[in-house]
Parts: structure tokens; sequence; C-alpha cells
């Protein structure tokens, strides 16, 4: 059997999610679909198919944006920073410059009842508000260097994987 490759080549990093907001209106819910790409973050509809909002994050060039959802607000993460949106509009609420912890790809993580997001980005794990875009904490993960930070909240827990290492995290330290 012969080996065919294939030539074509990515040329845009995308991150999507798809999210179902609070009922609007007589008609009930519309669905979202949030796209991040090139900088940019766009809510799309998909019934329609329509562009719903589009924003550009400020200072994060043409890489991969990280999108998180969490009730009303979609958090988004480039080079470094991290934004909070307004979901329905896609109004910047607050950014965040995550000082001295690189300009690298990060992995976002939260849950609805939780007054943080949690960030994973080389080798560390932080807590920002929600609310205020402040640091509460920040963690250096052991053995894990400068490495990416997968997160995953589950049932009041935070749990952090890096380097074949899974560490699980106190989230209100």
């Amino acid at each position: 059997m012969k080996n065919t490759k294939s030539k074509s080549k990515l040329k845009r990093s995308i991150a999507v999610v798809v999210r179902k907001p609070k009922p609007r209106g007589p008609r009930g819910s519309r669905r979202l679909l949030y796209v991040g790409s090139r900088g940019f973050v766009r809510a799309v509809s998909q019934s329609t198919g329509r562009r719903a909002w589009e924003t550009s994050l400020p200072e994060t060039g043409y890489g991969l944006v990280s999108l998180h959802p969490s009730d009303e607000l979609l958090f988004a993460g480039s080079k470094g920073r991290l934004f909070c949106l307004d979901a329905s509009t896609g109004e910047i609420r607050w950014k965040n410059e995550l000082r001295g912890l690189g300009y690298g790809h990060m992995l976002l993580a939260t849950e609805a009842d939780s007054p943080f997001v949690f960030v994973g980005i080389y080798g560390h794990v932080v807590a920002i508000s929600k609310k205020t875009g402040r640091m509460k904490w920040k963690l250096s993960l052991p053995k894990t260097g400068y490495a990416l930070v997968s997160l995953v909240c589950e049932n009041g827990r935070l749990f952090a994987g890096s380097t074949g290492l899974l560490f699980g995290i106190d989230p209100s330290r």
C-alpha cells in the first residue's frame, strides 16, 4: 500500500467552544458558537450561521486563543494575556497581563459557582477573580519546568496535569 502525505497545511490555529446562553425573549434560547483565532474572538449563531459579534484581543498577535465560557462571561487567553468578555456582546470587561508568566499558550478552567477562573501556563496554575481580573494566588507545580498545564474543575476541586504528573489543588487556597 502506498503511503501518501497530505500537502495541505493548517494555516490558522483555532479554538471552538459551544455555549447555550440563558433564554432571551419569547423565542427562547439561542445557541452561540465561540471561535478564537488569530487574536480575535467571534460569536456565531448556530441556528443561522450569522456572526453575533467579533472582538479583537489587543496585543495578542495572530496566535491561538483559548476560550472558556462561564455563566454570562467568556474567558479568552492568548500570548500571556487573559481577557474577560461579556458572552452576549463581546465587550471586554477586564484584562490581566499575567506578568512574569511568559507569553505562551495557556489553558483555562472554572466552575459556575467558583469566584475564580484558573489559568495553566508554563508550569504554573494561577487563580484570577472572575469579577475584578486580579490574581488571587499563583502556584508553581514541582518538576514541571515551563511545560503546558492542563486544568479541570470538578465538584469544587481543581486538578492540574503536566509532564505526566497530576496535582489535586484546593482552589480556595
